[in-house]
């Protein structure tokens, strides 16, 4: 089951990203700074963040579960009751907002806790798009990357030819050969300026 080896990859995994670090605040001033003699915000910078954790066992009461004579994945609650039949060619746990990926014939999906599908995952380290700051890559048939909330909300349609995962609540997108930034609403936003990852990566793995 490939959620047995996220723990691994994700102790491994780092994702070019960027942030907005903000300004100390300052100690022992008598009296708080006007806004006007209050220094800009720095530059967006190029820095490195993890996956998301886990999912944790049993979220939404259900659990993965393999059939040994169709060696195929499926749910149950914590009492044993069968509530998405063993379908699944593998199969993780639901993230606390009630989104599992499972490999099916065609692919990988996102699913919510009753199996409805959500959306189609972007392709990532030989399985769906991991969650990374609660946000997880997606796809349309034609290829158009978007993006899925943990809670199951797409909250960035999939319209961008390509989008790094978020990262300090930005994330890098390209359209149309330029770049662009958003932030976890899905608004447009101001990006890093020495963000010199390429809108199109050679292997598309960011």
């Amino acid at each position: 089951m490939r959620s047995s080896s996220l723990i691994g990859v994700m102790l491994l995994l780092v994702t070019a990203c960027h942030g907005v670090p903000r300004p100390a605040a300052t100690v022992g001033a008598s009296t708080p700074p006007s806004a006007s003699a209050l220094p800009p915000d720095p530059a967006p910078v190029v820095g490195t963040c993890q996956v998301d954790a886990d999912p944790p066992e049993g979220s939404h009461d259900r659990y993965p579960f393999q059939d040994p004579a169709t060696q195929r994945w499926g749910y149950k609650t914590g009492g044993g009751v069968v509530v998405i039949p063993p379908r699944y060619k593998d199969a993780s746990g639901f993230t606390a907002g009630g989104v599992a990926s499972v490999r099916v014939d065609g692919g990988w999906r996102f699913i919510d806790p009753s199996g409805a599908s959500l959306a189609t995952p972007f392709p990532f380290d030989n399985g769906a798009d991991y969650f990374q700051e609660g946000f997880a890559r997606i796809v349309d048939p034609a290829g158009k990357v978007g993006f899925l909330s943990q809670a199951g909300q797409i909250v960035v349609s999939p319209r961008y030819d390509f989008a790094y995962a978020y990262c300090h609540g930005v994330a890098k997108t390209a359209l149309g050969g330029h770049a662009g930034y958003l932030d976890t609403r899905g608004t447009s936003t101001a990006g890093p300026a020495d963000d010199d990852r390429p809108l199109i990566p050679p292997h598309s793995d960011g």
